[in-house]
């Protein structure tokens, strides 16, 4: 679950997946030896580390999914096959790493050290991919949540708190949050991740949740699929195409807390990034040009 994050944290969010798609695009589609490369190198191991002390046991397998993306798209402008077979042996490295890494992340976490209980630990943690669904659901706990009458607002409620359009402590709490008090006594910020069915049937009804579903499935088919062949094959869209699947892939598991949260980040911080580096290139093809007249 996704939490309302400051503006260092944002910036944190688009700037490590920038620069991890292109250090992945400049090893995998530039040939260039390893001193030119070393940049490049050290942003994928810092990028490693970063996910392994994170303690998240996914973040490794969100890394192979932003160099997957990156590749994916790369290959508008270069079909060689060599690519694509050098991103499956980094991809089969890291996932035999991600093993290890993912029961000594649960043995640090929790102090477990026997194996057959870490592994039950790990079975657990994909039991509770679904959560939400058996703290909503049974003896209809949902109802009993305090919601926002407009469910546009709860939608859109980080990018309406950040602006300052609303107070943040006028808005309700996220659905997950909510949702985990009812179960425990507690004021922990912590709770499962609000799905798109159960905010759909929360704030929009049976049927409207119907079209809630549908219509974020479509956004997610656009942009994974659509924006795709509609983008040209520049390496700056490599880059775009990357960070704004990142975003939409949160579509389905979290649209309040996550989706809309990544898509707004990227829209305040890589929206000056980009017309900044077409000032940067702009500038130097005219610095180049005008050193090649004075020469001539």
């Amino acid at each position: 679950m996704q939490l309302h994050i400051g503006i260092v944290g944002r910036i944190i969010y688009v700037t490590s997946i920038v620069s991890l798609s292109f250090a992945a695009y400049r090893l995998l589609f530039k040939k260039n030896s390893i001193f030119a490369n070393f940049y490049d190198y050290f942003i994928i191991f810092f990028s490693i580390m970063a996910a392994i002390l994170s303690g998240a046991k996914a973040g490794i397998l969100l890394l192979i999914f932003i160099m997957f993306t990156t590749v994916f798209f790369g290959r508008k402008l270069s079909t060689s096959i060599k690519i694509e077979k050098n991103f499956k042996r980094i991809s089969i490295v890291l996932i035999l790493f991600l093993i290890p890494a993912a029961f000594l992340t649960i043995i640090i976490q929790t102090g477990i050290e026997d194996l057959s209980s870490v592994f039950l630990s790990l079975l657990l943690r994909l039991v509770h991919t679904g959560d939400v669904f058996f703290m909503a659901y049974p003896n209809d706990m949902f109802s009993s949540l305090d919601t926002y009458e407009n469910g546009f607002i709860s939608l859109f409620r980080s990018p309406i708190a950040s602006l300052r359009l609303m107070e943040r402590d006028d808005l309700d709490i996220h659905l997950g949050i909510q949702l985990f008090r009812l179960y425990f006594d507690t004021d922990m910020i912590t709770g499962p991740n609000a799905r798109h069915n159960v905010f759909g049937l929360l704030y929009f009804g049976f049927i409207g949740s119907l079209m809630f579903s549908f219509i974020l499935g479509y956004i997610f088919s656009f942009v994974r699929n659509k924006l795709y062949k509609k983008m040209k094959p520049i390496e700056r869209n490599v880059i775009l195409y990357t960070l704004l699947v990142m975003s939409i892939n949160y579509i389905g598991q979290d649209t309040s807390g996550q989706t809309i949260d990544y898509l707004f980040s990227t829209l305040i911080v890589f929206t000056p990034i980009y017309f900044l580096s077409l000032i940067l290139i702009k500038t130097s093809k005219t610095s180049k040009t005008s050193k090649t007249s004075k020469i001539v």
